[in-house]
């Protein structure tokens, strides 16, 4: 990668959104990081500021039901890519195959990205011990590519992280 691709369309679904410009919202997150925890608390701060100055709609809704919909309008010539983070360890097994049949038929006529970093599961259930993996999976013409980019320090604090060789 030669240089960070340009933003040019953007949006985001949540069921529960909240403004980072509301006091009553921003005072709702930061209570839930840790009082000991000044790196978290600085991080969420910046990003607070971050979320104000960016132009960023949210779509009010749970991503199964309105992500294929939203795919759909984006551009011709913006090429998708969809970023979650700490959201599919909600998600029923079916539902984590709904979201992929999503992401696949969205990949049919054009390509489209997928970013996430996501606890694994594992047959006891959700590995939160463990380190995160990021992962971009790649859908295009009936194509599925995986890769592993990276793996993060498990609690999400990002205290680490590891770059993987890409392939």
């Amino acid at each position: 990668l030669t240089h960070f691709p340009r933003v040019d369309w953007r949006r985001g679904i949540d069921t529960h959104p909240i403004s980072a410009a509301d006091p009553a919202s921003r005072n709702w997150l930061l209570a839930n990081i840790s009082p000991d925890d000044s790196e978290r608390w600085g991080r969420t701060i910046a990003a607070l500021e971050e979320a104000q100055r960016a132009s960023c709609q949210i779509i009010r809704g749970n991503a199964l039901d309105v992500l294929e919909d939203l795919i759909a309008t984006i551009p011709d010539d913006v090429v998708p890519c969809v970023f979650h983070s700490f959201v599919t360890h909600h998600f029923t097994e079916l539902e984590l195959i709904d979201l992929s049949d999503t992401f696949q038929k969205s990949g049919v006529k054009r390509a489209i990205y997928e970013i996430g970093l996501e606890f694994e599961r594992s047959p006891k259930g959700i590995c939160v011990d463990r380190p995160l993996t990021l992962r971009l999976t790649s859908y295009h013409l009936g194509k599925v590519r995986t890769e592993e980019l990276a793996t993060v320090d498990s609690r999400g604090a990002c205290g680490w992280l590891r770059w993987m060789q890409v392939t």
